[in-house]
Formats: structure tokens, C-alpha cells, sequence
């Protein structure tokens, strides 16, 4: 099962509402949808992170998968 997207519209109204001064909690709780995923689209330090940190896991499944 896929996990759903966050669409455009929603990440524009994400920064939109970050512009006006809304906290990150209080857009994940306008919108409806995680913190994490709001900081996820407002936070370019964040989002690095998150993916460097998927990127070593999945080397870690790979490697294990393959037997190294």
C-alpha cells in the first residue's frame, strides 16, 4: 500500500500559512495532516536529513539482502 502524497496545492498552502506566522503545529492541525509532514516541507535542513538517513537505510536492506 502507497502512502498518499502531499499535492502542490497543499504544500502552497503549507507556506502560505507559514508567511502569515502559523506555527507548524498549528498548520498540521489546519490542514489536517502531520507535523512531520509540514516540517517536512518547510524545513530544507529536515527534509536532507530524512533523506540521507533513507538512503543508509536502504543501503543497509540492500546489503543485507545481498549478503555483504
Amino acid at each position: 500500500m502507497l502512502k498518499p502524497r502531499v499535492e502542490q496545492k497543499t504544500i502552497d498552502k503549507m507556506r502560505k500559512l507559514s508567511n502569515e506566522g502559523f506555527t507548524k503545529m498549528q498548520i498540521a492541525n489546519k490542514l489536517n495532516i502531520s507535523f512531520w509532514v509540514v516540517k517536512y516541507h518547510l524545513d530544507p535542513r529536515y527534509k536532507e536529513q530524512v533523506k540521507a538517513s533513507n538512503i543508509k537505510r536502504w543501503d543497509k536492506v540492500r546489503r543485507e539482502k545481498d549478503g555483504k
